[in-house]
């Protein structure tokens, strides 16, 4: 007998310890031997290991049945097909069981050992002839095995799967759900038509809400994952206003809830804080589910923004002001995806200005020159006294999640204004007014995402404030108080030694918008231009590029001095 094989018939024989102890003890030697690479088991260990790590997985003792399905995962790789087999032979017997317990953690190891299988024809093999045991679906981990048949390019049967929609235990709905969406791509058309007509059927016969829910859902999970097969986009166009309609009449619906708009148009904190209080008295009842209506509205709605962006200036007269209505929403998730749908409006019009714009024209704000104004940046900017406005009451809300999501917005709103046409304008002195102090306040916010948000968005309204070239000085903005007030925090949190790695990155990035490199440009440039001269170094051409780049974004080219051209000589 080898000193492995001797070492391991030692293990194995404290894991029949009547001491629980010494059962942990030696599984845990067991896994760690197996997880070295230079171990070799010969024919009569594997079996002997195989069979003792499934009878631990009926231990009384839940520390050792853990350790026990551990180490399943490195002996898949150790041992011959056929112990691989008896493996998943055992578990899904064991998943028949009338023991809970040990239905849970065949499961957890079964689903160990699928992962582990390697992506060759024998181990694709083992994974499909898992799927195609009836009782595998019937429990917990049949959903993580189509995926990794899905995911092998094997053989897919989702029609196999509907049968368990029906089951009376909810999560092995989900768990069907999950299979099905894994088993989409990879199944014939002739098994997706069938399934999609299925699912169709048996929700004209009007079934139980749970049960309409649960093929609905379902339905959504194969549309995603196989969404070509339903149908071209342009198939949805003639419904996309029915559509948008349900949405903006149910992303309203607050039966139990009485918003007051005269009380919500005053900046009052403590008439906030009143609102606030009254709703956690009595509207704190758990059966209240109608914000799961508002939150679904909300998020088809920002599908829609973002998928139809041919759409754009429709989506300005018709969903921007019932968002802007809805930031007021009690709830606080659903007040999040407002704030991400509008923040998606906005990327739109950001991605749309800066992508489609004809060759033949130019920016203007930024670099003085002008343009064709985008009609849907035109509507934009007629938006934002109110946006501000909306934002500025949210910042006074006490929710770290609301706070976060306005920075979100306001970076988004930032941004936007940099380039589009009039962005050294799109910001006037009121707009700064208001935005500042809440943002200064919340860069010395003592939660780390709060000020590593606020230093975002306050590198973003400099660049709005104190635009290069030309429009600088156009107006009559004088940036400097509201600069030097970001100075002042930007440098306290740079000086700071004990403050999170985001939140210094960021500081330094919003010190470099601060700092006015004008001065040093032009020699700067010279340096530069030195470096391209450089042969033979092509990490260095590229940095310096990018350098250049960057110098050429931020910086009115008529602010640089003339070099002597350049040649690659």
């Amino acid at each position: 007998m080898s000193s492995v094989s001797y070492h391991i018939s030692n293990l194995l024989e404290k894991m029949t310890s009547t001491d629980k102890d010494f059962r942990f003890m030696a599984t845990n030697d067991l896994m760690l031997e197996l997880q070295k690479d230079s171990i070799k088991l010969d024919e009569d260990s594997e079996r002997k290991v195989v069979s003792m790590l499934l009878k631990l997985l009926e231990d009384k003792n839940g520390e050792v049945q853990n350790l026990a399905v551990k180490c399943l995962a490195p002996l898949v790789g150790k041992v011959k097909e056929p112990q691989v087999e008896t493996m998943v032979d055992t578990l899904c017997s064991n998943m028949t069981s009338d023991k809970e317990q040990l239905r849970d953690i065949s499961s957890m190891g079964l689903k160990t050992v699928i992962a582990e299988l390697p992506l060759s024809s024998s181990g694709l093999n083992l994974t499909a002839s898992v799927c195609k045991k009836d009782h595998l679906a019937a429990d917990r981990s049949y959903g993580e095995t189509g995926g990794r048949v899905s995911s092998a390019g094997g053989p897919g049967h989702p029609v196999g799967h509907v049968g368990k929609l029906t089951s009376p235990r909810m999560a092995v709905r989900k768990r069907s759900i999950l299979a099905l969406g894994h088993l989409v791509p990879c199944c014939s058309p002739a098994l997706f038509s069938q399934l999609t007509e299925h699912l169709l059927a048996e929700l004209k016969k009007a079934p139980p809400t749970s049960m309409t829910r649960t093929y609905i859902q379902c339905l959504a999970t194969i549309s995603r994952q196989g969404g070509h097969r339903v149908g071209a986009p342009k198939e949805m166009s003639p419904h996309v206003a029915t559509v948008t309609q349900l949405c903006l009449k149910f992303m309203t619906f607050d039966p139990n809830y009485n918003y007051d708009d005269e009380e919500e148009e005053e900046d009052s904190m403590d008439i906030e804080d009143g609102i606030n209080e009254e709703s956690d008295d009595e509207y704190s009842d758990d059966d209240d589910m109608s914000w799961k209506v508002r939150r679904s509205s909300i998020k088809c709605l920002e599908a829609l923004i973002s998928t139809r962006r041919d759409l754009l200036l429709s989506f300005y007269s018709s969903i921007c002001p019932a968002l802007l209505a809805r930031f007021k929403e009690r709830e606080e998730n659903v007040r999040a995806d407002v704030f991400a749908a509008f923040s998606t409006l906005l990327r739109q019009t950001r991605t749309g200005s800066s992508h489609t714009r004809p060759r033949h024209r130019r920016r203007v704000g930024l670099h003085g020159a002008s343009r064709e104004e985008e009609p849907a940046v035109g509507m934009l900017k007629k938006q934002v006294p109110v946006i501000v406005k909306a934002l500025h009451r949210q910042l006074k809300e006490k929710s770290i999640k609301s706070r976060q999501g306005c920075f979100c917005l306001l970076t988004e709103l930032a941004q936007q204004c940099t380039w589009s046409s009039g962005a050294a304008h799109t910001c006037t002195d009121t707009h700064t007014l208001v935005l500042l102090p809440p943002v200064v306040a919340c860069v010395e916010d003592s939660f780390y995402k709060i000020t590593s948000e606020a230093l975002l968005v306050a590198q973003q309204l400099i660049r709005v404030m104190r635009p290069q070239g030309p429009s600088a000085t156009a107006g009559g903005f004088d940036p400097k108080p509201f600069v030097r007030e970001v100075f002042s925090v930007t440098l306290k949190r740079l000086k700071a030694t004990d403050i999170d790695q985001e939140v210094k990155e960021r500081a330094i990035s919003c010190m470099g918008h601060l700092i006015d490199l004008s001065s040093i440009l032009a020699e700067a440039l010279s340096v530069l231009g030195s470096f391209l001269r450089k042969k033979n170094q092509r990490a260095l051409k590229l940095g310096t590029l990018a350098c250049l780049t960057a110098a050429g974004h931020d910086h009115h080219a008529a602010s640089i001095k003339p070099m002597r051209p350049w040649s690659p000589s």
